[in-house]
């Protein structure tokens, strides 16, 4: 599995801006990707995050020697417990376009002894010659993708005859929240919806693999990520949120206010709700 040259990133690339992408770490970029880090440090500790890993991990099989590839590694949790399965002879690359988190992830690995490198790329342009890798993983990057079909196809070319992929990614149409008058809790949630550049992305995974000439397998895994009440109150996510549907009309600033008090307090005594379901999907390349 060589990779290719990776080109320089233009901001054009298939995810959307955001702090998933290749974010540059200036001003204000560094506290920005260490509270991504502490984000997905939280979510991977979340039992249902850890069950539907390993559903993956099983069902991908991962062998000694084999090539593995994850995309969108993040801090590289997964990539390194790839790396572990396919060794001595085997190779584990994690894709990641935010430099921060593959600073991150790099670090860690080294620090773990790990054999899991990480390199730049994008989902949809990966640095890999036709038929590389026998094992592909991507969690929840399609739905930050403008074009979640060409990342499919890309995903597809990669493989190996008889390789495997599991594509794990939330639905944002399976949110649950609580507290909140309901009507403005759907227009909130309707407008993070408007932002996100493909919020339904788990329920077009399996249509999207078949697409791109995958077969994919009947059981799908799925867990409602259930966070924490107190979980709510650190990460700014909310504020961040209801500001943004107050600027583009669909909430007023009296019934943002009034959303994120109720919230706030909720998740201060321990009484909060907010759950959303991924979805994980195996495809795999045909055989000759």
């Amino acid at each position: 599995m060589t990779p290719q040259s990776v080109a320089t990133p233009s901001g054009e690339s298939g995810a959307a801006p955001n702090m998933f992408t290749r974010e540059r770490i200036g001003e204000g970029g560094a506290a920005r990707v260490a509270t991504l880090v502490a984000l997905l440090d939280a979510q991977e500790q979340q039992p249902a995050v850890r069950r539907l890993r390993a559903w993956a991990f099983e069902a991908l099989a991962p062998q000694p020697g084999e090539s593995v590839v994850d995309v969108g590694a993040g801090t590289g949790t997964e990539l390194r417990r790839l790396a572990e399965a396919v060794a001595p002879n085997g190779r584990a690359v994690g894709i990641e376009p935010n430099p921060g988190l593959r600073e991150e992830a790099a670090r860690r690995a080294a620090l773990l002894g790990s054999a899991a490198t990480f390199i730049d790329g994008d989902a949809a342009d990966l640095p890999f010659t036709d038929g590389a890798v026998h094992v592909l993983r991507c969690e929840r990057v399609f739905q930050h993708l403008h074009d979640p079909e060409a990342a499919a196809h890309e995903f597809a070319r990669v493989l190996s005859p008889g390789g495997r992929v599991a594509v794990l990614d939330s639905d944002w149409g399976t949110v649950i929240s609580h507290p909140g008058d309901p009507d403005v809790v759907r227009r909130y949630t309707e407008a993070n919806w408007r932002r996100m550049p493909n919020p339904f992305a788990a329920r077009h995974l399996p249509n999207q693999l078949r697409a791109a000439g995958l077969l994919v397998d009947h059981d799908i895994g799925s867990a409602a990520l259930v966070m924490p009440p107190r979980a709510l109150l650190g990460s700014g996510v909310l504020h961040r949120n209801a500001d943004a549907a107050v600027e583009e009309g669909a909430l007023t600033r009296d019934e943002a206010d009034q959303l994120l008090a109720d919230a706030m307090a909720a998740a201060r005594a321990g009484t909060a709700f907010f759950s959303v379901t991924m979805f994980a999907v195996i495809g795999r390349k045909p055989d000759g």
